[in-house]
């Protein structure tokens, strides 16, 4: 069964005793990470030591030899008390004899299994096992947005009664963390403890917190060359981003994000708003830094030329979690087709 965003919470705090095994995958290996070591604290809460009954297993190890997990499955821990079996790096197929072992598990079995995996395109056989089969769940873990970034830093700072002192603090924040679940709460908590005796977070402070290799992985350097059409350093700062860490889906997802905003505000202009009208719709708006960059791309752009990169942009992603091809092939297409686009009369 395919875990809803808004169920997540449930499932993570009991909700999935229901259930005989789950598959946690997608881009933000953080959040992956995190989710797994929930569950691995909540199936085994009642015990002193929990590490003692979780057993880890290799997905390349069952698929050829499904009889490790049929075993594993059904005995107990060191101390005879139910365990959980951790598969990481699942593949985007599942054998027959693996599925058939997760379709018939015996109610009478407590031990619970969950497979980890990175993104998994749609087609993927193990994804659709896992989404469709009642007794199994599957939790897709994305790569937060701007909006969900900033949520999250509000609730953190919140929790500790802690405020900024502009809203200028919260736009250089959601503009300037990058990277997975635990990399941005990692970014968070240095915030957090920076604030003052009377707990007021400034512009300065964040500036002189948030880390260098955060700030290094700036996407926005990479879409200035892609507006600008200079392809050469365009794609030197998509390899900096993928030698950091980053996903293609996550790179995909902030250029595409970007073409929505110029999209949004090239309609509005064609309505007859002023540039700064226009730009005054967006939340967050667009951190004052890069200001000069968006106007340069609404003036260079029409509407149907924006509109064009947006629609070979949700192609791209699509394409990235459709098929099995090499997603720096797939990136080097879409980026000729774009500046083709661009320069197309």
């Amino acid at each position: 069964m395919k875990i809803q965003q808004n169920q997540i919470k449930f499932f993570l705090e009991g909700g999935f005793r229901k259930y005989k095994a789950v598959l946690i995958f997608g881009s933000n290996s953080g959040l992956v990470a995190k989710r797994c070591s929930i569950l691995q604290k909540k199936s085994t809460e009642q015990d002193t030591d929990s590490s003692l009954n979780i057993t880890h297993l290799g997905y390349e190890q069952i698929s050829k030899d499904p009889s490790v997990l049929q075993e594993e499955l059904c005995s107990y821990s060191l101390f005879n008390k139910p365990k959980v079996i951790m598969i990481k790096n699942a593949g985007a197929s599942i054998n027959k004899d693996i599925q058939q072992i997760l379709s018939s598990i015996p109610d009478g079995i407590e031990n619970f299994i969950i497979f980890t995996s990175d993104e998994l395109p749609p087609s993927s056989t193990t994804r659709k096992f896992f989404e469709t089969a009642k007794d199994l769940a599957a939790i897709p873990c994305y790569m937060e947005n701007i909006e969900t970034i900033k949520n999250l830093v509000m609730s953190k700072l919140s929790a500790r009664n802690i405020r900024l002192s502009s809203h200028e603090v919260i736009d250089y924040i959601v503009e300037n963390i990058q990277g997975d679940h635990l990399a941005i709460i990692s970014e968070i908590e240095k915030i957090i403890l920076s604030a003052s005796s009377d707990k007021v977070i400034s512009l300065r402070d964040v500036k002189n917190i948030i880390s260098k290799h955060t700030l290094n992985l700036d996407y926005q350097e990479m879409i200035k060359y892609i507006v600008r059409q200079d392809l050469g350093r365009a794609e030197t700062e998509f390899i900096k981003l993928i030698n950091s860490g980053i996903s293609v889906i996550a790179i995909i997802r902030n250029l595409t994000n970007y073409f929505v905003k110029l999209v949004k505000v090239k309609s509005l202009i064609s309505q007859g708003k002023s540039e700064d009208v226009a730009m005054s719709f967006l939340k967050p708006p667009i951190f004052y830094k890069h200001e000069k960059d968006f106007k340069f791309a609404l003036k260079k752009y029409s509407l149907h030329e924006l509109i064009n990169i947006f629609d070979l942009l949700i192609k791209f992603e699509i394409d990235c979690k459709s098929y099995n091809i090499d997603n720096k092939i797939l990136w080097d297409q879409t980026f000729v087709h774009i500046f083709f686009s661009l320069n197309s009369p």
